[in-house]
């Protein structure tokens, strides 16, 4: 999902900024610029914002999935444990 929306906002901003007119500060002009195989040049800075953002969310996920993983193997081995 995030890379769909990445994607469309990839291809919103390169037809967006294909008209000089809509590209006003130098920056926005910067970032128009692409690379040799047609893809937009990278922003280390917001690349970096980006990836922080994402640990945000997925970190605490996994944590939350390691530890129920953790306790139903613990469980699960103290049930059969008393079974036998």
């Amino acid at each position: 999902m995030v890379r769909a929306q990445a994607m469309l906002r990839s291809l919103q901003a390169r037809f967006a900024m294909s008209d000089p007119k809509n590209a006003s500060t130098f920056e926005e002009q910067k970032a128009t610029q692409t690379l040799d195989d047609g893809l937009p040049a990278i922003d280390k800075k917001k690349e970096r914002q980006l990836v922080r953002k994402l640990d945000r969310y997925i970190v605490p996920v996994v944590m939350l999935l390691y530890l129920l993983s953790f306790l139903d193997r613990y469980y699960s081995q103290m049930s059969m444990g008393n079974e036998l």
